[in-house]
């Protein structure tokens, strides 16, 4: 037997392990899906608009120490300064607007300001929609049918679970991108969270699973793509100056002091929310117009 049979074969048989577990339980899996469809979107919107109102408006001044070991204490003047330099680094947010106000070698104060937030909200917002359109242009180019479409004994646990969802383009899965991705952003925020998410993330893909609307290997390439493109994402925003100025710049344009331009970008924020709810339905016929035409 070939590596890809074999590979083939794994995908297959915890597909249908778990699918057949799951659909053993009608009320759970009634559940499962309601949660996969719904529930982890309005979870996903609640911890963005966290995010967005986060933290004060004015800025709060967070107080770190800062510790020089006698080995600093020993150093010349130039060498010691650096030490200094070197750990303050440490403290400050590479390339945040944090600021610190006091070069006293003790305690430092930085602010952490709700533009910064925003600005890596935006940057999320941008990076999850990229991840979207590569994985669905992906999904287009290879058309797998998904499992309950195929000659696999795939069941539902509830009468009507198949109906209206997709038939095919089911590698790689749409929803394991936006998990992968989430939890790789969150990290410019709170490891905690990020970690909370990435533990969801698996919850998630695993529910996928033994619904029966995707593969493993579906999941499995989502995280994959969402990783590497929010890894990216976040990279560039740090490193490349006019990218961190422009998402600063229209992060302070959604402040209301900017009005009539705010409403506008809201309106568009709005109608952004509503596609995402919808699962991006008009996108997706978009990019199959698009298709259609080549």
């Amino acid at each position: 037997m070939g590596i890809i049979q074999y590979f083939h074969l794994t995908n297959v048989r915890i597909l249908l392990a778990l699918n057949h577990w799951l659909s053993q339980q009608s009320d759970i899996y009634a559940l499962a899906l309601g949660f996969a469809e719904h529930g982890v979107d309005l979870l996903v919107l609640a911890t963005l608009a966290w995010l967005w109102f986060w933290p004060d408006p004015k800025a709060r001044s967070v107080m770190q120490p800062l510790v020089l070991t006698p080995q600093d204490n020993k150093q010349p003047g130039r060498a010691k300064t650096s030490a200094v330099f070197g750990k303050l680094q440490k403290l400050v947010p590479r390339r945040s607007t944090s600021e610190v106000e006091t070069f006293m070698p003790t305690r430092p104060t930085i602010r952490l300001s709700r533009v910064e937030s925003r600005a890596q909200v935006l940057v999320f917002i941008a990076a999850a929609l990229l991840a979207y359109i590569v994985a669905r242009l992906i999904a287009l180019g290879l058309d797998v049918e998904r499992p309950f479409m195929t000659y696999l004994p795939v069941h539902s646990g509830v009468a009507g679970a198949f109906i209206g969802q997709r038939e095919f383009g089911s590698f790689p899965s749409d929803y394991a991108v936006l998990l992968g991705a989430l939890p790789i952003a969150l990290l410019q925020w709170n490891s905690r969270l990020a970690w909370a998410w990435g533990v969801l993330a698996i919850v998630v893909g695993l529910l996928s699973i033994a619904l029966g609307l995707h593969y493993p290997s579906d999941v499995l390439g989502g995280f994959i793509l969402g990783i590497v493109i929010a890894s990216a994402a976040v990279a560039v925003f740090e490193q490349q100056g006019q990218v961190y100025e422009a998402g600063h710049y229209l992060a302070r344009t959604f402040d209301l002091s900017s009005a009539p331009y705010c409403y506008f970008l809201y309106f568009f924020l709005g109608v952004l929310t509503i596609e995402f709810l919808l699962h991006f339905q008009h996108l997706l016929d978009v990019i199959y117009s698009v298709r259609g035409t080549f």
